[in-house]
């Protein structure tokens, strides 16, 4: 088929002209049905990357990375690095939560700043240089056994990227955007970029508010709340409670702005953004997506953390912010990925199913979709 549509027209010049926005071939159904079964199985010793853990952990003459080589050959090689590199930290994050289990434990009933908090910090950077330099030897594994040592890769403009027309000093006609637009862009992004940061940063300030309004902060930390540090009768249980109950919710809240700020910019916000900001390669596109991630995300999710670190230096706050935080981000996740993709397939078979929107009569439904 692909040699016919050659013979008929050029397929080159329809991509280079925007009539034909990409072409590629369809997956083989026996291809996707293998990479099913090594990457699905219902084993959870066989899950990756738990299949393959020895092969990313160890280096050995007999790894061949039977998972990832399938994938490199179904989705490229892209993929399968990035799958490659997500693996190898998922492995390597079990040698980070032992450590911080046991240290969590003897934190029961403690102070902060102790003994065992000092060694988890000093193993958390040895654990960090380990996973680094470890993963640059396996990258180095995975290119010489996927033959990749000499791949040049020659990158082409965007589809995307427009401008004028003009003269290349070879002679050769080239798309050329001009730096002034490009570099203005740049600016409107970086003050949009500020502008989500600010409200990372005023929903710390509301929290903090809230906790002084309600008087969390007053009864358990007068030097945190301004006040004098005399010593003041201990408060009633129900009251405490009440502390308690106006703490936690002062953290969902924060937590909460942490994943809908996480959630607009980053499936909203940052990509509209470099697509308008009208980049000429792929890479370069990539790169300034990820920068504008960097920019809201680190600061949108250590501030509240930090907040409780340094502002009010209290362990509890910390421990429930970093909880309820992660426990929302994993929510908002299920819901984004799951809840809302499978609610939109039942709404269209329901349409598909429903005879009135068929136009072929009653008892005429479309047929069925899967």
């Amino acid at each position: 088929t692909l040699a016919m549509m050659r013979q008929v027209f050029s397929v080159q010049r329809y991509l280079e002209a925007g009539i034909m926005k990409d072409m590629y071939p369809l997956h083989a159904p026996h291809e996707a049905t293998l990479l099913k079964e090594h990457w699905l199985s219902k084993r959870l010793w066989r899950m990756p990357p738990l299949g393959f853990a020895t092969d990313l952990l160890l280096e050995r003459p007999r790894a061949v990375f039977e998972q990832l080589s399938m994938l490199r050959r179904y989705f490229g090689e892209k993929e399968a690095f990035y799958y490659a590199w997500v693996s190898h930290y998922t492995v390597f994050l079990l040698f980070a939560v032992v450590p911080c289990l046991v240290c969590l434990a003897a934190q029961a009933g403690t102070s902060f700043g102790n003994d065992t908090v000092m060694t988890l910090c000093l193993w958390m950077c040895l654990w960090t240089t380990l996973h680094e330099e470890l993963w640059k030897r396996k990258e180095s594994e995975l290119v010489w056994a996927w033959d990749l040592v000499d791949f040049e890769y020659v990158e082409k403009p965007r589809l995307d990227f427009h401008g004028d027309l003009w003269l290349s000093p070879a002679g050769q006609p080239e798309t050329y955007f001009a730096w002034g637009p490009y570099l203005l862009k740049l600016v409107v992004s970086l003050l949009l970029a500020a502008f989500f940061v600010s409200l990372s940063v005023g929903a710390c300030i509301l929290a903090h508010q809230f906790r002084l309004t309600m008087g969390c902060l007053t009864m358990t930390d007068p030097v945190v709340a301004g006040q004098s540090p005399t010593p003041s009768p201990s408060p009633s249980p129900s009251v405490e409670t009440c502390h308690w109950a106006f703490s936690m919710a002062a953290n969902s809240f924060n937590g909460l702005a942490v994943v809908i700020i996480d959630f607009v910019w980053t499936m909203a916000v940052a990509v509209r953004l470099t697509r308008w900001e009208n980049h000429q390669m792929d890479s370069t596109f990539e790169g300034r997506l990820a920068f504008k991630f960097f920019l809201v995300v680190v600061p949108n999710n250590l501030l509240p953390l930090l907040y409780a670190t340094f502002v009010l230096e209290s362990a509890n706050i910390l421990f429930y912010q970093a909880l309820q935080t992660m426990i929302l981000k994993q929510a908002g996740i299920l819901f984004k990925d799951v809840v809302v993709p499978l609610a939109k397939l039942r709404i269209r078979k329901w349409r598909y199913k429903d005879p009135g929107t068929t136009g072929l009569g009653p008892g005429a439904g479309a047929p069925d979709v899967a």
